[in-house]
C-alpha cells in the first residue's frame, strides 16, 4: 500500500495539501492490510514542509492504535533526500536520517530503505558503501529507487 497521498501532495506539488485525518487514514490502512496487502510504502519526505516526516508519524500512530498489525506488513521507506529534496548520500547524513526513521517508527525497524535518487556528488559506488555501513542498524534490505538506468549502468 502506498501511503504517500495520505500526507503529501501528488506531483506536481500544490502550495498545500491537507493531511488525511487519522481516523480516515487508519481505516484505509487497516482495510488494505486485512484485505491482504503485505507491504506499506512510506517516505521520510512524504509530508508538507516543515513536517516532512508526517507520513512516518502517521504510520507510527497507526501502529500505536493497531499493534496487532505491526508484523503483518513489510515496511519500505524512501529517504536520502536532504535540503531542497536534493539527494544526499553523505554517510553521516544517511546514518542520522536512518536512525530518525527507525525512531519515528519505534515499533520495529523498517524492512527496506530506498535511497531516492543518486547523489551525483558522492557517486553510486560510495552510495552503496554508505548504505551497506548502515544496513545492520536500519533495515534488512537496502535499494536505490527513482533513477534512470544511466545512473547505475557501468561499462
Amino acid at each position: 500500500m502506498r501511503c504517500r497521498e495520505l500526507t503529501a501532495p501528488p506531483p506536481p506539488p500544490p502550495t498545500s495539501h491537507p493531511q488525511t485525518p487519522d481516523p480516515q487514514a487508519f481505516e484505509l490502512i487497516q482495510t488494505a492490510i486485512e484485505a491482504g496487502s503485505t507491504s506499506v510504502n512510506t517516505g521520510y519526505f512524504y509530508g508538507n514542509a516543515p513536517h516532512v516526516t508526517a507520513n512516518l508519524q502517521l504510520l507510527s500512530r497507526f501502529f500505536d492504535a493497531h499493534p496487532d498489525l505491526v508484523d503483518k506488513v513489510y515496511i519500505s521507506v524512501k529517504g536520502g533526500l536532504g535540503e531542497g529534496m536534493t539527494p544526499n548520500a553523505d554517510v553521516g547524513f544517511l546514518r542520522e536520517q536512518l536512525k530518525e526513521i527507525n525512531s519515528i517508527l519505534k515499533h520495529r525497524k523498517m524492512d527496506l530503505f530506498e535511497m531516492a535518487r543518486v547523489d551525483k556528488a558522492t557517486g553510486i559506488e560510495q552510495v552503496r558503501l554508505h548504505l551497506a555501513l548502515g544496513r545492520s542498524v536500519v533495515a534488512r534490505v537496502l535499494s536505490l529507487t527513482l533513477l534512470p538506468v544511466i545512473h547505475v549502468r557501468r561499462p
